[in-house]
């Protein structure tokens, strides 16, 4: 039988700066790990995602920020950070796969990294999360937030 959903997740830094600032992904995160959807992220990803929250959040509230920051601990204990130096063999593999656009911005430097991490995985249903369009066309699997809730909405626990 093909599961049509991935039971493993990689999360983008995208999705974490998100989560420190909305609701929804936070939710979203927690729903899938309630359904044993196991998330992965890398460490330099986190580090990106750590690096813009400053500038993001130069417009927003201190203290909501503050608020923002604690909340998003409960669920950082979510997701387990990959070490990808073991899939460094597949890092021209990866970087291949982004469209050249992506490879040239700043901000995409560690998308590859997530490939990778997919290539390398010896979970066959995988897949990466994350609201960054370079990802597409890479021939790897990608889920947005959008595209989890509609899954999520559409979800009837069998009883």
């Amino acid at each position: 039988m093909i599961k049509l959903f991935p039971t493993s997740l990689l999360v983008d830094a995208n999705i974490l700066i998100r989560s420190t600032f909305n609701q929804g992904p936070n939710h979203f995160l927690r729903l899938l790990s309630d359904r044993n959807i196991d998330l992965y992220s890398t460490m330099s990803i986190w580090q990106e995602a750590e690096k813009h929250l400053p500038e993001i959040s130069r417009d927003r509230n201190a203290r909501m920020l503050q608020e923002r920051l604690q909340e998003r601990k409960k669920y950082i204990d979510l997701i387990q950070v990959v070490v990808y130096d073991e899939q460094n063999h597949l890092r021209l593999s990866a970087q291949a796969r982004l469209p050249k656009r992506a490879s040239h911005k700043k901000n995409s430097s560690n998308d590859w990294e997530l490939i990778a991490v997919l290539l390398g995985f010896r979970e066959p249903n995988c897949a990466i999360l994350s609201n960054d369009k370079d990802f597409w066309g890479t021939g790897v699997p990608v889920w947005t937030l959008d595209r989890i809730k509609s899954y999520l909405d559409g979800f009837r626990p069998c009883t």
